[in-house]
């Protein structure tokens, strides 16, 4: 079965929700119905709360004041799912999904002009997001 919208779940009035890639937040009722949602969600990951009403991207759920951050995490044979993805020997964490996929694609790019592009997979780099309660 598929659908071609999803609509948001409606949400008490306080309940707050955020972009992930434009850094819009507001209230979740305001979210928009998510399109072709068989597409863009994966079984047992996080329920957004529907569509940006300012991008159209998906918008989750605002719980307790957190830093949110993403990693292109490359499989690697010998441990799995990692950030492998450096600067100055610090693991590089971008502020949104955008700015980590815009990375990734660069990456392919610059692969693709020095003719190495047929010696890795985009199977095996994901982007992931995290998210650290803010202790007050």
């Amino acid at each position: 079965m598929s659908f071609s919208t999803l609509s948001p779940i409606p949400m008490s009035e306080d309940v707050k929700a955020a972009c992930d890639d434009c850094d819009w937040t507001g209230l979740a009722d305001d979210c928009q119905p998510i399109k072709d949602p068989s597409q863009r969600l994966n079984a047992g990951s996080e329920v957004p709360a529907g569509e940006c009403p300012e991008c159209g991207c998906l918008a989750y759920v605002k719980g307790p004041e957190t830093n949110r951050y993403y990693e292109v995490q490359t499989n690697t044979t010998i441990n799995g799912w990692v950030n492998v993805w450096q600067t100055d020997g610090e693991p590089l964490n971008f502020l949104s999904e955008k700015g980590a996929r815009d990375a990734l694609v660069e990456f392919f790019e610059d692969l693709t002009i020095a003719e190495m592009f047929d010696k890795y997979s985009r199977d095996d780099y994901r982007i992931v997001r995290f998210e650290t309660e803010v202790l007050t």
